[in-house]
């Protein structure tokens, strides 16, 4: 809750990434890059395969809108490039 005593957004999302470039790096290097650039107060589950990785979000603190925003700016970071990210 905040000060004034009302409810904190939150928002829950989910995040597919698909490999599709075999030089890039391998899920694990992918999900510690993309987690570690989530903010903090996020809490997330990645969930991986070999070339697929999934993870839910719960973005506590973040409207619906600013979520998927800085999601997005995440996900465009060259450090993840080689994947296929949708959400």
């Amino acid at each position: 809750m905040s000060a004034a005593g009302t409810p904190e957004p939150c928002t829950e999302l989910e995040v597919v990434g698909e490999r599709t470039d075999a030089a890039a790096p391998p899920w694990q290097t992918a999900v510690v890059r993309l987690l570690a650039a989530l903010p903090a107060r996020w809490q997330c589950r990645p969930v991986a395969e070999e070339h697929r990785v999934s993870i839910r979000i719960r973005a506590a603190g973040s409207a619906p809108a600013e979520a998927r925003s800085q999601l997005g700016e995440v996900l465009a970071e060259p450090a993840l490039r080689g994947w296929r990210w949708r959400y």
